[in-house]
């Protein structure tokens, strides 16, 4: 059994933009170059979408009762994960612009089911080690950053995501999220998954372990 932590990587030192990345950023590049040239050269910002801190808000609900947990070993109260969820949703809404056709409420009781869905189905069965662990090294010459949202007593990396729709195959920049964490912790054991929260149109939420 892998005892718990939560440790830093090795610092790898401040450099030039482009020159230290994370997978967040290379999908970004993927997707579109000019927005990674605005957001890490011309300094522009880049307001955040409701998905996003959705995400964001789940997250640290999650990561609140998992960090707890690799001391305790046990989850907190679903309500007790509930209302860290709603004072970050609470933040991150207030800092947010919503596009008309959207309700704060609604998007914000979504994420609420999300917390609770997970917490009974998937949390239990989670022994983390790891939580938010930021992790540095080089990959080919590359200099590598990034956080971790779990590992657990057999190593294997778990990353928590929220989708509008459930994904039919795993999106390969998340393979390759998974395969560079795996690649830069030693806590890791060759085995990663993406637990997968999703919302529908009628609420339901689904959750896909890959």
């Amino acid at each position: 059994m892998i005892p718990a932590v939560r440790i830093d990587g090795p610092s790898v030192g401040a450099t030039a933009p482009g020159d230290i990345l994370s997978p967040s950023q290379v999908s970004t590049i993927m997707d579109c170059a000019y927005r990674w040239h605005a957001k890490h050269i011309l300094k522009m910002p880049e307001p955040a979408t409701s998905n996003q801190i959705l995400g964001r808000a789940v997250h640290s609900a999650l990561a609140a009762n998992f960090e707890q947990k690799c001391d305790t070993k046990f989850d907190l109260p679903v309500p007790g994960v509930l209302v860290v969820y709603r004072e970050a949703w609470a933040v991150l809404s207030e800092e947010t612009e919503f596009r008309d056709d959207e309700d704060p409420d609604e998007l914000g009781r979504a994420g609420e089911a999300l917390v609770a869905k997970y917490m009974e189905e998937a949390a239990p069965r989670i022994e983390p080690v790891a939580v938010e662990m930021r992790v540095e090294g080089v990959i080919a010459g590359v200099k590598v950053v990034g956080y971790i949202d779990l590992v657990d007593v057999d190593g294997c990396v778990i990353e928590i995501k929220t989708a509008k729709a459930r994904p039919s195959s795993i999106d390969p920049m998340h393979r390759f999220q998974v395969a560079t964490y795996r690649h830069l912790t030693h806590l890791a054991r060759g085995t990663g998954r993406i637990d997968t929260l999703v919302k529908t149109k009628c609420s339901r939420v689904k959750i896909t372990h890959k």
